[in-house]
């Protein structure tokens, strides 16, 4: 198990290309479940996990996938810190807009 994993992540070394947009209807696209590994798993692990599907992620972040030497797909976990980020941002904005227009439905009933 890794700690204190640390990333270059300096905007002087970035040239950014896009945004991630729809963040939050990207994440409501995954879905987080609780699994035992099955008979193809070559680990030894049989105790319940929790985790999500790489094909779901794939779908709406494929930059966060990618296929491993077996043939199967794996989770750069890394790589959705981003766009959970994003999804809090577009939820605080919602947030603030519903205030917003509870505070003008108060003042118009007052």
């Amino acid at each position: 198990y890794a700690t204190d994993v640390v990333a270059t992540s300096d905007e002087r070394l970035k040239d950014k290309v896009g945004t991630i947009d729809n963040a939050l209807d990207k994440v409501c696209a995954i879905d987080g479940f609780l699994y035992k590994w099955n008979d193809k798993y070559t680990g030894k692990d049989d105790t319940v996990q929790v985790g999500i599907s790489a094909q779901d992620v794939e779908k709406v972040l494929p930059e966060a996938v990618n296929e491993l030497e077996t043939g199967y797909k794996g989770v750069k976990y890394d790589k959705l810190v981003p766009l959970l980020i994003e999804a809090i941002k577009e939820l605080r904005e919602e947030n603030i807009n519903l205030r917003s227009d509870i505070e003008d439905l108060k003042s118009i009933n007052s």
